[in-house]
């Protein structure tokens, strides 16, 4: 792999002559350049350990990060150094293997079909707060319709109730006046929002095995995980699921992945933003992608790279927007390739 350096101040354009190029190969590093002043300032800065910041699960949810130390010429530690030799006041752009990107993933919708988990531990709140649900064979297929509507967890409740309201509509007839106008009521939701919770981790912890067998991940995407984990610099969960529901159904899989969930916040942006600071990568670095279509675009705003995955919860309208707006729709069996190819 190489990183080929260039002045900082030119670090947008990159028109500027190349300044230097350091190469990694199997734990040596060589470093070119016709500056002897740079070369030695590059050779000491790759002879130290670096400092980089590492996700912690704070007794909270919240994740959390705390600095570490990585020894010099291992891979991880030449991967590191793409960002953090702008210490030095100049900017790496990594050519190779792998790409210095950061690729931050959705995880109901896009790893998970959680739809009928979901729509299970809804009725189990409504049952909760004594809210009664008619006996109609079409609820959990009109939930299913209707999931792309719900950004939030209490966004569950309006849905449900919609749906009771509305026994001859079809959710994705919505238009998106009626949903705005949907997302202004409020009713039981920040009570329904905490029930909701509560009943999720009381069947994670209690019936770990019944709660799991509700939900699985969509076919294939694991592997397409991995194969993605080889080309970018991190993978990352971007989610508006609780944290440690998302790292127990990753973990049964043999995936550790750090998370960024509903604890630190359910805005997308602002996930982007902290990920952006936990990581020290530039927004433009970020690769975001989700299959609800409003988000994608939430994150497109503040500079990060969104994409939508075109086999979740989305409706075709958004489908068809997203075309309109140029902005990528990714198949599920081509889904890492299709990465690979875009950045």
């Amino acid at each position: 792999m190489k990183i080929t350096l260039y002045a900082y101040p030119d670090s947008e354009s990159l028109e500027s002559e190349p300044k230097a190029f350091v190469f990694w190969n199997d734990g040596e590093i060589t470093i070119q350049t016709e500056d002897q002043e740079l070369k030695q300032q590059l050779e000491k800065f790759y002879a130290k350990p670096l400092s980089v910041r590492r996700s912690v699960s704070l007794s909270s949810g919240v994740v959390g990060f705390k600095e570490v130390e990585i020894l010099p010429y291992t891979e991880e530690f030449f991967m590191e150094s793409v960002y953090l030799v702008r210490t030095l006041n100049y900017y790496g752009k990594l050519e190779g293997e792998r790409k210095a990107q950061v690729v931050a993933l959705d995880f109901d919708g896009t790893l998970w079909d959680s739809v009928h988990e979901c729509f299970v531990i809804t009725c189990k709140a409504y049952e909760k707060l004594g809210i009664s649900i008619p006996s109609r064979p079409d609820l959990e297929e009109k939930f299913k319709r209707g999931r792309f509507f719900v950004r939030i967890g209490d966004e569950f409740y309006l849905l449900l109730n919609w749906i009771i309201q509305h026994p001859d509509r079809d959710p994705e007839t919505m238009s998106e006046e009626e949903q705005e106008s949907l997302r202004k009521e409020n009713g039981l939701r920040i009570l329904f929002e905490k029930t909701f919770y509560e009943i999720r981790q009381q069947m994670r912890e209690t019936n770990f095995k019944e709660w799991c067998a509700l939900q699985n991940p969509y076919p294939g995407i694991l592997d397409q995980i991995k194969e993605i984990q080889k080309k970018f610099f991190k993978v990352v969960i971007a989610t508006t699921k609780d944290a440690a529901s998302v790292r127990k159904l990753l973990g049964i899989h043999g995936l550790d992945l750090d998370v960024v969930g509903k604890e630190n916040t359910v805005d997308k942006a602002r996930q982007m933003n902290f990920i952006s600071a936990a990581y020290k990568v530039p927004l433009s670095q970020i690769i975001f992608v989700d299959d609800i279509l409003e988000q994608v675009k939430v994150v497109r705003t503040i500079g990060a790279k969104g994409v939508l995955a075109g086999w979740g919860y989305g409706s075709p309208r958004q489908k068809k927007e997203a075309e309109h707006l140029r902005i990528p729709v990714l198949a599920l069996e081509t889904f890492a390739k299709t990465m690979e190819e875009l950045f």
